[in-house]
């Protein structure tokens, strides 16, 4: 047997990967809060109380917390205060670099929504749960500022960043 051959046997088994994992993104619904609104997968849940309280001790833990399967999404809404949101941004990313020392940052960038802007970046992170993936972003409504995040395990980042991202242009502002 030829050296590619195993390669292409590679190849299906990881494209047969992909598309049971893309079975899962079929459906979905849109959510809409007080000032915004974005479309996430049908099959997200709200997070149970224990393990809201597990995963989040401490006391200003996210206000919504999905999950699905082994990937979370939280948002936590904010009152505004004076320092613009290229500020907040800079204060969380350096806060993360300087707690997680050994994270290694890739991305980052800027999408343009109805009167506001979502700043986010990427990286990978390593927990008590072993090395991840996530995704931070943030924006400004009207009264608050909005702090998303969505991790994975960093094994299946390339599965799940473009559906990260495709939730993140789905945001718009509630007029």
């Amino acid at each position: 047997m030829r050296e590619y051959d195993y390669i292409d046997e590679d190849i299906v088994r990881l494209i047969k990967k992909v598309e049971k994992r893309q079975e899962k993104f079929n459906s979905e619904r849109k959510y809409i809060y007080d000032e915004f609104s974005l479309i996430l997968q049908d099959d997200y849940t709200d997070m149970d109380e224990v393990q809201r309280y597990a995963k989040y001790p401490r006391l200003r833990r996210p206000s919504i917390i999905k999950v699905n399967g082994n990937t979370s999404f939280t948002l936590s809404m904010v009152k505004k205060k004076q320092d613009d949101l290229d500020v907040a941004y800079e204060n969380v990313k350096s806060a993360i670099k300087k707690d997680y020392g050994k994270s290694v940052f890739y991305e980052e960038g800027d999408i343009e929504i109805e009167n506001s802007n979502i700043k986010w970046f990427e990286f990978k992170g390593f927990g008590f749960d072993g090395i991840f993936y996530s995704i931070f972003f943030f924006f400004d409504t009207k009264a608050s500022r909005v702090l998303g995040t969505f991790q994975c395990p960093f094994s299946e980042y390339d599965i799940w960043k473009p559906k990260f991202m495709e939730i993140m242009y789905s945001i718009q502002l509630v007029k």
